[in-house]
């Protein structure tokens, strides 16, 4: 695109003034919407491409790049022009190994946690247990002992 923006699109303005149209005819209009189904079912076919596929797949393509590419589902609905990102979210075709790979994400996040919480409560426990074998809570007096526990817990 940004070829074809900066070298390409300029020369049909040559001879005259900008008038903004993005993709403009040799003849100054706008290319038809039928023109560019024609010119990409003409690439589809050489290229072996479904049937099925038209210009609009595009979008959806789009879409779901910029959503796998991590950009702000807000901002995917602006770009896309929709009011309601739940339109946006039909336009999603997110792969398997991108889905797969946020559970992985997910899950590796809550295994980190877990051991993170298993961890700080152990060392806790430890904590607690040098207290207890430093003093002599039997007499009261809060003596060092030297030995190991006297009594149940």
């Amino acid at each position: 695109m940004r070829y074809y923006v900066e070298r390409i699109r300029p020369l049909f303005y040559r001879d005259g003034l900008d008038d903004g149209v993005m993709f403009p005819t040799e003849r100054g209009g706008e290319i038809s919407v039928r023109s560019v189904n024609d010119r990409f079912a003409h690439w589809r076919v050489l290229t072996g491409l479904p049937d099925y596929l038209c210009p609009h797949c595009l979008r959806h393509t789009y879409v779901t790049r910029l959503i796998e590419a991590g950009y702000d589902a807000s901002f995917v609905t602006e770009q896309v022009g929709h009011s309601h990102a739940a339109t946006t979210a039909i336009y999603t075709a997110l792969s398997s190994d991108y889905k797969n790979s946020k559970v992985r994400e997910f899950l590796d996040a809550a295994e980190e946690e877990a051991l993170r919480s298993a961890f700080a409560r152990a060392e806790a426990e430890a904590d607690m247990d040098d207290e207890f074998d430093t003093f002599d809570t039997a007499n009261g007096e809060g003596a060092p002992v030297t030995g190991g526990h006297r009594g149940p817990r």
